[in-house]
């Protein structure tokens, strides 16, 4: 990779130093995605609600003597909640207002010239009080969740302090690029989970930084004395269809009559896939297990289950893929450039194209027949590469340099 196209952080260049970080997730309302997909109340989020990489990513910066705020939009009242010693919640408030031509700018998104439209009528109603929550915050640097959206150019361009834009999962656009050539180009940094992206992200001016996901390889671990249960296929993802193909892994299922699916995750078009699984005659070899917030009940699933398939259509290094690996579990995935990066095929997981419920069906048996050298394999690449301790350390030092903390 040519030296111009990535710009990295020696881990000794700057001392360590507190930071008040500004975590802003993606979700367009908590009421829309964590109360629509999960159906979860703001109490239940706050007190029981983990199976999100940004807790994880919180925690493992508050051990580094950070201290994190994380915002969410929210239709209901704005508040700050504390979590624990470092770790609080901002809801920021959305009007009234915003709820009622919310749906209209949503249905015109797709059409040439209001591909921003819905983002800037959004930022109308929250920008000043994220500004406000800033300074209210003494926020060092604001951590936004995803670079390849509206969202972030309009906040590149506005924030009071510095911010460092992250790749997870949003794609990019060739419409994207005038307002990413000035969004990139004003971030403090930019980290990316494919080089595909890293590239593609620094050629727009980004001070660009290869940042994957990462498990906790301590606690998503094998289970040496429980055997797995033999035909039994776990895939695990939020229930949109546009994205996550698992529709494709149904007609895969077809194929293999002597296997089970376990699919954990809810979402939109749960019932247009339970439907789809009645039509061909799968109902009762697959299962819909709804959304799982217990991340032991996860582990177990993992451990248990012979083989992981994921069928997206795209996706920034999943976190479900490399928990799966950690404990042991071989991994059939699409052959998207983030999991290319990640799986060597036939070493430590298998590829297949995207939309082939065929060769899905194919490197199932293959996996179940390679899975005690896949597995071992997978958990050998995640504790070399993925480990959350290493990733967090990068991340801190990254936030150390972007910006000066404030005393």
């Amino acid at each position: 990779m040519d030296s111009t196209e990535v710009t990295l952080v020696p881990k000794d260049k700057f001392s360590h130093s507190r930071r008040r970080i500004a975590f802003f997730l993606s979700a367009d309302s908590f009421e829309g995605f964590y109360g629509g997909i999960f159906g979860l109340d703001r109490e239940t989020f706050l007190a029981s609600y983990r199976n999100d990489f940004v807790w994880e990513y919180a925690e493992g910066l508050r051990t580094r003597g950070h201290s994190v705020v994380l915002y969410i939009l929210s239709y209901g009242p704005p508040a700050l909640r504390r979590i624990s010693d470092g770790l609080q919640v901002r809801f920021l408030g959305l009007p009234k207002w915003l709820r009622l031509v919310d749906p209209f700018t949503y249905r015109l998104r797709k059409l040439a010239g209001f591909r921003t439209l819905r983002d800037r009528v959004a930022f109308a109603g929250y920008g000043k009080a994220l500004m406000q929550a800033l300074e209210s915050d003494q926020a060092d640097v604001l951590y936004h969740q995803e670079i390849w959206t509206p969202r972030f150019d309009l906040i590149a361009r506005t924030s009071t302090v510095p911010v460092v834009g992250a790749e997870h999962g949003a794609v990019y656009a060739t419409w994207m690029e005038a307002d990413k050539r000035d969004s990139l180009h004003r971030a403090a940094w930019i980290t990316c989970q494919s080089v595909e992206t890293l590239r593609l992200a620094a050629s727009f001016g980004g001070r660009s930084h290869l940042l994957y996901n990462a498990v906790d390889t301590e606690f998503f671990a094998p289970d040496t004395e429980t055997p797995r249960t033999s035909g039994r296929i776990l895939a695990v993802g939020r229930l949109v269809e546009e994205q996550k193909r698992f529709a494709d892994l149904l007609r895969a299922m077809i194929l293999l009559p002597e296997f089970t699916l376990l699919l954990v995750g809810s979402g939109p078009d749960e019932r247009r896939l339970q439907g789809l699984a009645a039509e061909l005659g799968l109902k009762d070899r697959v299962q819909f297990l709804g959304f799982i917030a217990d991340r032991s009940e996860l582990r177990r699933l993992y451990r248990e289950c012979s083989v992981f398939v994921l069928s997206s259509a795209w996706e920034a290094v999943a976190l479900v893929v490399l928990e799966a690996m950690s404990c042991g579990m071989p991994v059939v995935s699409t052959r998207i450039p983030s999991l290319q990066e990640l799986l060597r095929d036939g070493v430590d997981g298998l590829l297949v194209p995207i939309g082939a419920p065929e060769e899905i069906s194919k490197a199932v048996r293959v996996a179940v027949e390679r899975s005690a050298l896949l597995g071992a394999e997978a958990r050998r690449t995640v504790i070399e590469k993925y480990s959350a301790q290493a990733l967090y350390a990068r991340l801190s030092v990254l936030l150390e340099s972007a910006g000066t903390a404030k005393e």
